[in-house]
């Protein structure tokens, strides 16, 4: 059968979130099992991406339909993404450091969010984590998280033609939530994007 690349799969997963029947299954002889099966791979993939790692980190709403982005617009291949760990919420530790650095912000965010559990990385990650910290071979965890969530950011603005070096740190604000905004209704349609965020992001 036709080969199925990686474009179309991005594009089958946001369908599935947005709740359409993916043109994938559409434009493929498959059969019912077939069609059965992949449905299920597609949902998981939904699940993952757009639901269990936006309760553990709810910056990944946003990254994630960046990466889709980039995958649907063959910047971005799904081997890149799953060999070169690319996804911020994928290191052992990434959950419980998400709630620290969520501890830090949560003053300046518009809408209270808790998701209840340790924000203690698990002793035998933390030991491994010291010693390659010693080593100088590795960076620690919440360095890990901010940078992998900064490498997605950059890409899909570098995907929108946007050099963030040539911008003004009191500007770069303004232009990210504007660039976020021009791309939330294709992300999150019949959804509304509250205007006071702005002000709470001018504040960190």
């Amino acid at each position: 059968g036709k080969e199925i690349v990686d474009a179309e799969i991005a594009k089958a997963i946001r369908d599935v979130f947005l709740g359409k029947k993916p043109a994938l299954l559409e434009e493929n002889n498959l059969s019912i099992l077939e069609n059965k099966t992949v449905e299920d791979i597609l949902a998981g993939f939904v699940y993952l991406l757009l639901g269990c790692e936006v309760v553990r980190n709810p910056a990944m709403a946003v990254l994630n339909q960046m990466m889709l982005d980039l995958i649907i617009h063959q910047q971005l291949s799904w081997k890149e993404v799953l060999s070169a760990r690319m996804m911020p919420m994928a290191p052992k530790a990434a959950t419980p450091v998400a709630r620290q650095l969520h501890g830090h912000f949560k003053n300046y965010m518009p809408y209270s969010y808790q998701y209840p559990g340790t924000e203690t990385v698990p002793k035998k990650e933390a030991k491994e984590e010291a010693r390659l910290l010693a080593s100088g071979k590795k960076i620690n965890c919440i360095d890990q998280l901010i940078l992998l969530e900064a490498g997605m950011l950059k890409r899909w603005l570098a995907w929108k033609k946007i050099n963030i070096l040539n911008i003004a740190n009191e500007k770069m604000i303004d232009l990210l939530i504007n660039k976020i905004a021009e791309s939330f209704a294709s992300w999150f349609p019949g959804e509304k994007l509250e205007n006071n965020l702005l002000p709470n992001l001018k504040l960190l």
